[in-house]
């Protein structure tokens, strides 16, 4: 038996409780908005968190919050395969993708999950370090700095384009300010 929480009030929710009602689904809880610190301790008690498996244009531009949040907590997740995820994450070693407006494929997914806990702890683990590597705000930053530096170590000088780029303090890794810029 599998017993899914859904967080949050946003445009469909709706027509997913109906939808819960219509199939009698006595394993589905809706909990409605919650602090983001209640939200976290359910995440670290689960064994499985969903992104998203829309069929929009958007849905298929975005990785979603929870999945980067997912990542950082260390905890195994099934989101859609889309363009956007293919740029970041592997199937089967850091994530399950299924197909975009699959519900057998996320079925079957929440199933392998169940079965699978080896497995499915590696992923979770290889999607953490993932995150600790690229995605953490001290990656991205680094990153944005470096992208930053290169466009205007590239756009061509002019009167207004020769002042210096400053960018606030920040806190190195040992701890002391550095002026970037």
């Amino acid at each position: 038996n599998v017993n899914i929480t859904i967080f949050g009030t946003g445009q469909t929710f709706e027509s997913c409780q109906v939808l819960a009602n219509e199939l009698q689904a006595s394993n589905v809880d809706f909990a409605g908005w919650q602090l983001p610190e209640k939200i976290a301790l359910q995440a670290e008690l689960s064994h499985l968190a969903l992104g998203i498996f829309g069929t929009t244009d958007k849905a298929s531009r975005v990785i979603p919050n929870k999945v980067y949040e997912a990542m950082a907590m260390g905890i195994p997740f099934v989101t859609m395969r889309s363009p956007a995820a293919d740029e970041l994450l592997v199937a089967g070693e850091n994530c399950q993708l299924i197909d975009p407006g699959s519900p057998e494929q996320l079925a079957e997914a929440i199933r392998w999950s169940k079965s699978n806990p080896v497995e499915l702890a590696a992923m979770a683990k290889a999607s953490r370090e993932l995150f600790t590597e690229v995605c953490s705000p001290a990656q991205v930053g680094e990153t944005m700095h470096a992208a930053i530096d290169e466009v205007c170590r590239r756009a061509p000088r002019t009167r207004t384009s020769n002042a210096r780029l400053r960018l606030p303090m920040v806190k190195t890794k040992a701890g002391q300010n550095s002026e970037h810029g």
